[in-house]
Formats: structure tokens, sequence, C-alpha cells
């Protein structure tokens, strides 16, 4: 029992010695116990400049991948990649024997439409926009003369398009002759002639008109054919055979004619049917074109007059698609730049939207950077900015933010507001370099700087720690301007001033020196 007791004493003496040495060693080891190591740096007069960096890819001020608005086979590439082209400038050339077709078809049924209108309105076809669909039911004089073979009457129908009477220009008369190769070849249009008639007396003067080089074969051999224009006098008419007198050098050769027309004649064909309602002129009359003959009632006329028109108007849209499409056939630069990718190869088929090469224009590029959420509030259009590229270090280029997005956005994790900076001259860059950006913010020269670190806020003020003797004091201060690296003191301390900075215990205990406040530090503004 004796032996029990004296162990038990042995060993609570060892544990308390031991728990006694534990004690001893931990509190002279324990940082709490030690004197803390803060640091410290002066208030200083200098300059302050406020950047927002950012960092991304450099484009090319533009970029267009160029398609085809045509379908067709590509006749001809007119350009290469590397080659510098112009706005308007040929790329591609395209063929559509098809649509060439197309266009030559359309182009015909709208002539032939619109001729067709020109006649029932009694006009040309270039005054067709001119003219009133009720110029339809007026029958009028085609060409200046004497009105023959007319006879219908008021309520008498007559047809489109069947002629209902001539306009005679009897005022001249035209006489073929069948001359002998002898005599073609001495004469000439122009030359005058004699004719004489054996119903009158004496001779008339007449021109040779026309002279046909086509020889008609006879049995005398060849002869050909010239029309003489005569002068009709009031008794002549077609069907009378005069003797026709031409001079050659050295003699007058003496042949026979015939008055195969008059000088002009020309039918009156309507160009809508239906029944006369007046009659405004009578066989044997002197017209002018463009004189009224007769009117006919409205009917069906008025219906085939805006028929014609709406199929003109189809018509000329479909022929001015075709056409656009022709003139599609050519496919050209919409942009200034340099052709980085052909996609197409000659005789390829390619479809309208089929993409052929791409263009980009390096004249001025662009750097689009990413900005946090607190610092792009202060970044606006129409700042200066300063890029560098890693591949080429000491080298600055001159910047100006182009655009800023309004909606942030996640990009390989990272979220931030996209913020394009056009940069001018951008001699030397290339396309997928990486940018660093800086944009200019505010500046100020010779203030009061302390280093960003000695700054905290606490209930809405900015702070900063002075010593008194060894012991940090919280000093209220009036904070201006502030990057990451100083902030400007506008009241609050004086230069020279020693500010804490940090120190051993901000690890041990955040409270040290503030009041046994927890705060934060100042964000960077």
């Amino acid at each position: 029992m004796k032996k029990i007791v004296i162990a038990v004493v042995i060993v609570a003496v060892l544990v308390g010695g031991g728990f006694g040495a534990w004690k001893w060693f931990s509190g002279k080891n324990d940082p709490m116990n030690e004197e803390p190591v803060i640091a410290t740096a002066p208030v200083e007069m200098g300059n302050l400049e406020v950047l927002v960096e950012g960092f991304g890819p450099l484009l090319p001020i533009d970029e267009k991948e160029v398609s085809s608005i045509a379908s067709g086979t590509v006749q001809r590439i007119a350009v290469g990649e590397g080659d510098r082209v112009t706005q308007g400038q040929e790329l591609v050339i395209l063929e559509n024997r098809t649509l060439a077709m197309e266009v030559q078809q359309k182009q015909l049924e709208l002539e032939q439409k619109q001729n067709q209108l020109a006649r029932r309105l009694n006009t040309t076809p270039d005054q067709l926009n001119a003219v009133g669909a009720e110029q339809a039911l007026k029958i009028v004089a085609p060409a200046s003369g004497r009105l023959t073979d007319f006879t219908h009457k008021v309520k008498e129908e007559i047809d489109s398009g069947v002629s209902v009477g001539k306009i005679v220009d009897d005022s001249g008369v035209v006489i073929e002759v069948m001359t002998t190769s002898q005599v073609y070849s001495k004469i000439k249009a122009g030359d005058n002639v004699k004719v004489h008639f054996s119903e009158f007396s004496g001779e008339l003067e007449a021109t040779i008109n026309e002279l046909d080089s086509n020889p008609v074969p006879g049995e005398q051999g060849f002869s050909y054919t010239a029309s003489i224009l005569l002068d009709n006098p009031g008794l002549l008419k077609v069907g009378m055979k005069p003797q026709v007198i031409f001079s050659i050098p050295g003699q007058e050769v003496q042949l026979q004619g015939e008055i195969v027309k008059y000088k002009a004649e020309e039918n009156i064909v309507p160009g809508v049917s239906g029944d006369l309602t007046s009659v405004d002129a009578k066989n044997g009359d002197w017209v002018t074109k463009g004189d009224l003959i007769a009117t006919v009632e409205e009917g069906d006329a008025m219906t085939d007059v805006i028929s014609d028109r709406l199929q003109i108007s189809s018509l000329q849209l479909d022929l001015e698609d075709k056409v656009n499409q022709m003139q599609n056939m050519v496919v050209r630069a919409p942009i200034d730049g340099i052709v980085v990718e052909v996609l197409v190869q000659e005789t390829d088929k390619i479809t309208e939207g089929t993409k052929v090469l791409k263009i980009e224009n390096y004249d001025m590029m662009q750097a689009e950077v990413m900005i946090d959420e607190f610092d792009i509030a202060k970044v606006h259009k129409g700042q200066e900015a300063v890029v560098t590229v890693d591949g080429m270090p000491g080298t600055e280029f001159a910047g100006l933010v182009f655009d800023v997005a309004l909606m942030g956005e996640s990009r390989e994790g990272l979220a931030g507001f996209p913020v394009r900076v056009d940069i001018p001259a951008p001699e030397g860059l290339r396309g997928g370099m990486n940018a660093n950006v800086s944009v200019f913010i505010d500046s100020k020269d010779n203030v009061m700087l302390v280093p960003i670190e000695a700054v905290y806020e606490e209930g809405g003020q900015s702070f900063v720690q002075i010593l008194e003797g060894d012991v940090p004091v919280a000093q209220e201060v009036n904070i201006g301007l502030t990057n990451d690296r100083y902030a400007e003191v506008i009241s609050g301390l004086e230069l020279g001033t020693m500010v804490v900075v940090g120190s051993s215990m901000d690890m041990m205990n955040p409270d040290f020196g503030r009041g046994g406040t927890q705060v934060e530090k100042a964000v960077r503004y």
C-alpha cells in the first residue's frame, strides 16, 4: 500500500512539473506576448495618375464574309489571298446562261405588251404613262392625209386589230421603174428625172427616192427597181403608167413605170372592240395626225386597258428582278481591306448566299478588352488609352475608347464588361495579338499622397493610422483621387507624417489598433 501511494505522488509531481514547463515555454514563444512589428510610410508630395487596365485580342476595324447574292457558275476569280481591294471592286464573276435567256424573253414580252397597249391608246410606247385609259375609246388618225375606205356608222360594231379605213397622203405618188443594169450603174438616189403621162401634156420633175440593189431576172437579163417620188398635182392615181426619162452621160433613156402607191398611207386599226358611239370624219376629209375619227363605247375597252397596264407592271417587276440578278453576277467588295481567304474555285457552281471570300480591314485596328465591374463606371467613349503588345516590348500605340458595353458577360470564367478601343495607327500590329490596354481616367500633379494600403473605411469615413509613441491611433482623413498604389490626401494629415501601412499583428488580430472594431481595407477606386 505504501508503495502505491509513493508512486502516485511521483506521477503527480511529474505531471505537474511537465505542465508548468509547457506553460513557461509556450508563453515565451507566443507572438501575442511579443512587441508588434509595424511598417510605416511618410505622407509625400507627388503626381497621381488613374488608369483602368484590361487585356484582350487585337481585331481588324472591319471584316466581312462576302457572299454571292445570285446563283451561277464561277467564271473568274479576280483577286487572290493577300490582295488589297477597295469598296466596289470586282472580286468574283459568275455566269448564268439560263438567266441571260430569261432576261431577253422578259424584254421581248414587255415590248410586245407595251406596243399592244400603245395601239389601244393611240400613242407610242414611250408615252404610255402620260395617256389616260379613256384614250382607248378614241379612234384617231395615225398620220396626216386623206381619209379613205372608212364606211362605218354609229352603233356599228368594230373589232380590235381589224382595219376600219386608211389615211392616204396623196400629195405625192411613188412610181416604180425597172431599170437595166446599164442605167442602174449610172444613177443614184437624189438624181432628178422627168415624168410624162399620156393622159396629160408636158413633163413633170421628180426625184429618185430609192434604188434596190437586188437584181430581178427577166427575158432581157437582170433588172433593178428604182423608186421615184413625184408631187401629185391632184389628178394622179395609183395604177397610172407614165414614162420616166433618165438623163445619163451622153444620152437620155426612157423607161415605163407605174404608180404603185401614194406618198404615204396607213391603215386605221382600233385597239379596242365595241359599238361606235360617234363618227367624227367622213371619206375624203383631210385629217391631221391625232384628229378624232370615231368614238367607241366603254364596254370591255377600259377593262382591257387596265388589264394591259397590270400585265406591263408585272413584267417590269419580273424584268427588273432578272436584271438585278444579272448585275449581281459580279460579286463586289463591300469594304476596303485585304483578302484573307478565298472560299471558291473557278467552275464551282454556287447558289445565292454562298460565302465566296473574306476581307479584313487593318487600316485601323481594335482591341477588345474586359474591364471588371469595379472599374467600368469610370470608362467612357472617347477616353484616351495606351496599347501595348507582348510581341513588341517598349512600343506604345495611341488608342481611343470606341464602345463600352452596357451588359456584362463572362469569358473564360471571368466576369466583366467588353470595351472596344480603336487604334488609328496600328503599324506593325497583327490580328490576334494580345493587347494590354490602359485607359486614362484622371490625373493630379503635386498633391499629398499616402500608400493605398494605409487607407481603410469605417462607418462611411476614411481613416489612416498614425503612431502616438509606439501605439497606432486612427486618424480621419479626406481622400480624393486614388489608384491601385496611392491615395490623394485632401485634408487630415500633414506632409511628412508617418502612417501605418502594415503590422505583424494584422495576421493575428484584425482588430489591433482599430478601436476594437473589425474593418476592411479600402477598395481600389
